[in-house]
């Protein structure tokens, strides 16, 4: 068996100036981990998102929302 794991870490300053459509939108960082194994025929994958559990707008216009709270996925592929 071999695998992988990554490790990714988002930081956004605040932006306090925003264009005609958009909103002034606060500083947030991000971490997410994945790992990847395979097994023979078998690959099975993990993704854990937004570790941190933060709270963020996913973009600045007007009618955005919140991005998701922590949440994971998890797969598994059989090649043959």
């Amino acid at each position: 068996s071999r695998g992988d794991v990554s490790l990714r870490g988002l930081w956004r300053a605040r932006d306090g100036d925003p264009g005609p459509t958009e909103m002034e939108t606060p500083g947030y960082a991000s971490l997410d981990l994945s790992g990847r194994w395979r097994f023979g025929c078998l690959e099975a994958r993990l993704l854990l998102s937004n570790l941190l559990d933060q709270d963020y707008l996913q973009t600045p216009d007007e009618l955005t929302v919140l991005a998701p709270g922590r949440s994971a996925i998890a797969t598994l592929a059989v090649r043959f």
